[in-house]
């Protein structure tokens, strides 16, 4: 799972082991450790709700997400899912988005990420 963050947009990107977890209502999670023994979670948890929501607390972004926004990850030609979250000061941007293998090269880190549409392999 990646995480992506710009002002008020988080966007999330899963690779296919992570949305086929999710597609049976697990849940996934990421943490990054710092050097001062802190810690940043963040995952994504399906099922048990009709609209999706975020919440901050005790260090850990967590995501529930929606029935429907869970089938619409889970069909083959839906790219993500985007929802507006009121806050405070305005609103905060959610993007899911599944993870597609770059055109060049990385090796690895491509391994679990889904076919990309502009490859010409697929085209």
């Amino acid at each position: 799972m990646k995480l992506r963050i710009r002002e008020n947009t988080l966007r999330i990107r899963i690779t296919q082991s992570e949305l086929s977890q999710l597609g049976k209502g697990n849940k996934i999670k990421s943490t990054i450790h710092f050097p001062n023994n802190s810690r940043l979670s963040y995952g994504l948890q399906s099922g048990g709700q009709d609209d999706t929501s975020i919440l901050f607390a005790d260090n850990t972004i967590l995501i529930h997400l929606g029935a429907l926004d869970v089938e619409t990850l889970l069909e083959e030609s839906n790219v993500g899912i985007q929802s507006m979250h009121t806050t405070s000061t305005g609103s905060l941007d959610l993007l899911i988005e599944k993870d597609f293998s770059c055109l060049h090269n990385r090796g690895k880190e491509d391994d679990d990420t889904f076919p990309n549409p502009n490859s010409k392999e697929n085209a």
